[in-house]
This record gives C-alpha cells, sequence and structure tokens, in this order.
C-alpha cells in the first residue's frame, strides 16, 4: 500500500446543467421558470422535478428552489 504524503484531487464528475440545452427545452414546450440556487445538485434536482411535474401546469407554482424541493421531498 503506498502511503499519501502530499492529497491529490482527482475530479472524476461535476454537478452540472447545460442551461442553453433546459432554455431550449423549456422554449420548445412553451414554458419557463427561474431559479433562485446556483447549487449544482439543486438545480440538477429542482430541473428533473420541474420537467417531472410539468403536466400539472402551473399548478407547480412559481416556488423559489428551496421551496419547490422542500414540498417534493415531504410528498414521499
Amino acid at each position: 500500500m503506498k502511503v499519501i504524503h502530499e492529497p491529490t484531487i482527482y475530479v472524476v464528475g461535476r454537478q452540472t446543467i447545460d442551461q442553453s440545452v433546459v432554455s431550449q427545452f423549456l422554449a420548445d414546450h412553451e414554458t419557463a421558470w427561474v431559479t433562485d440556487s446556483e447549487v449544482g445538485a439543486e438545480l440538477l434536482a429542482e430541473v428533473a422535478g420541474r420537467i417531472c411535474y410539468m403536466s400539472f401546469g402551473t399548478a407547480q407554482g412559481r416556488k423559489t428552489n428551496r421551496e419547490f424541493l422542500e414540498r417534493t421531498l415531504a410528498s414521499i
């Protein structure tokens, strides 16, 4: 086993979305929302959840990222 004396960081993944593709998807489906988060994991969860619930129309409301995710988690 190798003894580590100096830490090394390997970036093997990132929590990001391609905003231009998300914007195009929303435009194609004649809907939109604005997020208030800059945290990758929160953005991914919000995009996935809001797309999943698009059939609910405006019933999903225009809540903040936090309110949207808290309400989603509370319904589980």
